[in-house]
């Protein structure tokens, strides 16, 4: 008897214990979870009291227990455990729905927190999109007024006219991303701007830092455009004409300069004197790609390379 009193506290102890490693594993409240601890104290007191009774009292012969069977004590434990049975049934079903309950809440917060997180960004970049579209817009409308009303391109050099047409130039180039980029030094590009045209010099310097990063320029004439300090990095300047182009302090890191005309480019300018051309060295550390480039030394690549390679060039 003492055995069987014995197994059926381990046993109602240990799933007991396991509801409540569950129900701790779970995150559930304080409360919960003394309530679980609660419930088990209460158990294991009801079980050792009836185990306890049914023993003194087999032992004394008051209970009447004393000349019960084995069969008779296996029904009654069996009376006495089915109580207890549903008890721990009804309390680990609903702690298990509680759990269940309690995740999909959580994994509902947690869905409506990443859409939140989605649509907020969606919003920002939306509204990234349409103050850049209005920067683009606002500078193509204040280069109009200069160019129809202004005289910018019968401006002298130094003018005021020229001065805030370079420095909306720059800045706005600062402010978009490489598509609206690209579409700004069309715009240069188209209305002949930034190169040199009929021996006339530039109007507009993109030199001092202009943000021309993966800007795509395949095929642009520069042709004596001033591009000192520019960031050029990732640009695209395939067959690009750069004919005497100064490229003072530019980044030209990883470039694409394939069949790139770079006859008479130069870094510094000494004014009536010679201008020290871009070395063919720099170019070649800086530059991704030099396919068909003509150097500005006026050799192609390849043949630079090649004498380069032989030990001919110094």
């Amino acid at each position: 008897m003492w055995a069987v009193g014995t197994l059926v506290a381990l046993v109602t102890i240990a799933m007991l214990v396991a509801n409540l490693e569950a129900a701790n594993r779970e995150n559930l409240s304080r409360e919960r979870i003394e309530q679980v601890a609660l419930f088990i104290g209460i158990a294991v007191a009801a079980t050792t009291l009836i185990v306890l009774l049914a023993i003194g009292g087999a032992s004394l012969g008051w209970t009447g227990f004393g000349d019960k069977k084995l069969w008779d004590w296996l029904q009654l434990l069996s009376a006495l455990a089915i109580p207890v049975v549903l008890a721990i049934a009804g309390f680990w079903f609903t702690t298990q729905q509680e759990a269940r309950q309690q995740r999909i809440e959580t994994q509902s917060a947690q869905q409506a927190q990443e859409i939140e997180t989605q649509r907020a960004e969606a919003e920002r970049e939306l509204a990234e999109q349409r103050a850049q579209d209005a920067a683009l817009q606002a500078y193509f409308d204040q280069m109009g007024s200069l160019l129809l009303r202004s005289g910018l391109r019968e401006s002298e050099k130094g003018s005021e006219v020229r001065t805030l047409a370079r420095a909306r130039t720059i800045t706005v180039l600062g402010r978009l991303d490489p598509e609206r980029r690209q579409a700004v030094i069309q715009f240069l590009l188209e209305t002949e701007l930034i190169q040199r045209v009929e021996g006339r010099a530039p109007i507009i310097t993109l030199k001092g830092g202009a943000n021309l990063v993966k800007a795509d320029l395949a095929g642009a004439d520069l042709q004596g455009a001033r591009l000192s300090d520019a960031n050029l990095r990732d640009a695209t300047l395939g067959v690009a004409d750069l004919r005497d182009a100064d490229l003072f302090g530019a980044d030209l890191r990883d470039a694409n300069l394939r069949q790139t005309d770079l006859r008479g480019a130069y870094t510094e300018d000494f004014g009536e004197g010679p201008k020290h051309l871009v070395s063919n060295e720099m170019l070649e550390e800086q530059a991704k790609h030099l396919e068909g480039a003509t150097m500005p030394d006026g050799q192609k690549y390849e043949d630079w390379l090649k004498s380069k390679d032989s030990g001919e060039h110094k």
